[in-house]
């Protein structure tokens, strides 16, 4: 795992740096053991032991390890799986090049793969895992105990109106008719089962009637990414009152997963015990009109060989993506690692020579509404960052943005001469 980049990458190096990843083996405990797993992953066989009965509990603890082959060993050394979001985190340890480091992954809905990252001070980079037969882990995790009542300290009505909209319908709304409190007691939380165009979110400020100077609004994902903020508008409710719903139309891509709603003035959002003490929020959108199917090229050589490779031009230099495995079966969801070669000069690239090496990994390309997502790092500057790009219909362009975490965003756009194999 590293984030040294050497400037002849091919298919078969991009290969060897997935294959020299790792994780651990397991530190001696006198934790019982009460279920243990394998599965097979993209660095080797691994063994998760939990150290609760799965389903027993809304956080399952766990430990384990993963044969790299050629005697080496990894040790995962702690780590928890929160059913609620379905996220799998441990850290591990690797002997054989004394690094530490941990591993994310997010458990698809049938309980048969696990797509994810692992990060180490030599890098990071994609980990995927799989299984034939479901996990323990998808089975329902033991309620929780509701939250207890909140007292409204805001009384007002919630309007009933929404403000116009010309969206197909509601993704999310947790909206009610019941007096209203500020500062929410609970986070606004939910769910996406497939990948979503959102293009309205609608926060809640009553305040007695007097409304919030508008704020911001983002939404947070299980994995830490930020999307927004975004300047919010205020509009009126009931009786006149101004600045009481704040709107923002962000026409963001989301994939599937876990989503929070962050916003910028939570002493007057918005909040009653109907809502769980959750922000009132509404999100709108549309959903894909159909699932997509895996091009059979894709699965080819991906059997065959444990990846599919892809070149493109782009206006921050020649870029190559890897599509290194099928998630969440029947789904049409890629896994995507890659690299791009910024030619020096260009942004903060100063190399000796040519180009600056940038690295794509904990990437994912979903064929429903052709929308690639994926995590990079800038060895150059150190900067890590997001892009989020959406496929033409004639699959010669990818278009969209990215965004570094200091907050820095601009323009990605990619192209070919023939169509993207995901459109054949």
């Amino acid at each position: 795992m590293s984030r040294n980049w050497s400037r002849a990458v091919s298919a078969s190096w991009a290969l060897a740096v997935l294959l020299t990843l790792c994780v651990s083996a397991l530190p001696a405990s006198a934790q019982t053991v009460a279920a243990e797993e394998r599965w097979d992953s993209s660095f080797g066989p691994v063994t998760l032991q939990f150290l609760a009965a799965p389903g027993s509990a809304a956080t399952i603890p766990l430990r384990g390890s993963w044969d790299q082959g050629g005697g080496q060993i990894g040790e995962i050394r702690s780590g928890t799986y929160d059913a609620a979001t379905r996220v799998l985190e441990f850290t591990y340890y690797q002997s054989w090049n004394n690094q530490n480091g941990t591993g994310r992954f997010t458990l698809s809905s049938d309980g048969k793969s696990g797509p994810g990252t692992y990060s180490q001070g030599s890098g990071s980079g994609s980990w995927t895992l799989s299984r034939s037969q479901p996990s323990a882990l998808a089975a329902p995790a033991a309620p929780a105990a509701a939250p207890p009542p909140t007292t409204a300290q805001d009384a007002g009505p919630v309007p009933v109106a929404r403000p116009a909209s010309d969206e197909v319908g509601a993704l999310y709304d947790n909206w009610n008719r019941a007096l209203v409190g500020n500062r929410p007691t609970a986070a606004t939380v939910f769910r996406f089962d497939q990948s979503v165009l959102v293009t309205r979110i609608t926060n809640y400020h009553w305040t007695d009637g007097r409304g919030a100077p508008p704020g911001t609004i983002a939404l947070r994902s299980a994995d830490g990414t930020l999307f927004g903020p975004w300047p919010a508008r205020g509009t009126s409710g009931t009786g006149g009152a101004q600045n009481v719903n704040w709107v923002v139309e962000p026409d963001v891509v989301l994939l599937a997963g876990t989503y929070t709603v962050v916003d910028s003035d939570p002493g007057t959002w918005s909040h009653n015990a109907e809502s769980a003490g959750r922000g009132f929020a509404s999100v709108n959108g549309r959903l894909p009109s159909a699932p997509a199917a895996v091009p059979d090229a894709v699965r080819a050589a991906i059997a065959a060989q444990g990846y599919y490779e892809e070149t493109w031009d782009s206006d921050w230099g020649l870029t190559t993506l890897y599509y290194l495995g099928i998630i969440d079966p029947p789904g049409a969801q890629l896994a995507v690692a890659g690299s791009w070669q910024q030619p020096s000069g260009m942004g903060a690239c100063d190399a000796e020579e040519d180009y600056c090496w940038g690295q794509i990994d904990g990437g994912v390309f979903d064929l429903a509404p052709l929308t690639l997502w994926f995590k990079y790092y800038q060895p150059w500057n150190d900067m890590l960052g997001v892009g989020l790009l959406q496929l033409a219909p004639d699959g010669l362009s990818l278009s969209g943005s990215y965004t570094h975490d200091s907050g820095e965003s601009g323009p990605w756009v990619m192209w070919r001469g023939e169509p993207s194999v995901a459109l054949r």
